[in-house]
């Protein structure tokens, strides 16, 4: 109960991370990794609470860096762990549907289309990638591309937050919601189109 007060109440978040001083925003960036790495957490509520603590700017750098690294992590240990353990986490029809896609000469345009859609199943995406033949350097590149407007949006939603204005918050949810939305309608037919790639 506490842990989760403590990643969905911004005062919570911000008054326990006040305590490390100086520390605090290497705090949030190994939290930030930890969400990618173990992946129980939403990455929007983390995301929105840095912007809501570090402000706009602030929040989406370290969110975007800690996703970055913790990124990287999981898909070296994928790598290293093979198919056995990402089939324990990914169904075999989702599996199979994303290496298909994966394995196109396009690859780099389906990761920033796949990291951008709403509602695709990011941790998935990472597993599946892993055992590919994506270089993890193009993996980041291209993967964080298209993570950026969901994770700028969620930021400056936090950094409105804290500034009482709600009126952005709305306006941003709205955005959001809307986006979520043509995701879910749409998932279908971007995917028919990435596998024409």
């Amino acid at each position: 109960m506490v842990f989760y007060k403590l990643i969905t109440n911004g005062e919570v978040v911000k008054s326990y991370l006040e305590r490390f001083g100086p520390w605090a925003a290497v705090i949030f960036f190994v939290f930030q990794i930890l969400q990618v790495v173990i992946f129980f957490i939403p990455g929007e509520v983390i995301q929105a609470a840095g912007g809501y603590i570090f402000g706009a700017l602030g929040g989406t750098l370290l969110s975007f860096f800690g996703i970055a690294v913790g990124s990287a992590i999981l898909f070296y240990i994928c790598q290293k762990f093979g198919k056995k353990l990402v089939q324990r986490f990914v169904p075999k029809d989702m599996y199979d549907k994303l290496e298909k896609i994966l394995n196109s000469p396009k690859f780099k345009l389906i990761l920033v289309i796949l990291f951008f859609l709403p509602g695709a199943p990011k941790d998935s995406l990472i597993m599946v990638c892993a055992l590919s033949n994506i270089t993890i350097g193009h993996f980041i590149i291209f993967s964080m591309i298209g993570r950026i407007p969901a994770l700028v949006a969620s930021s400056f939603m936090g950094a409105n937050l804290a500034e009482g204005n709600i009126v952005g918050v709305i306006i941003i949810g709205v955005i959001a919601l809307i986006a979520c939305a043509l995701g879910v309608i749409f998932r279908k037919d971007v995917f028919k189109y990435m596998e024409k790639l």
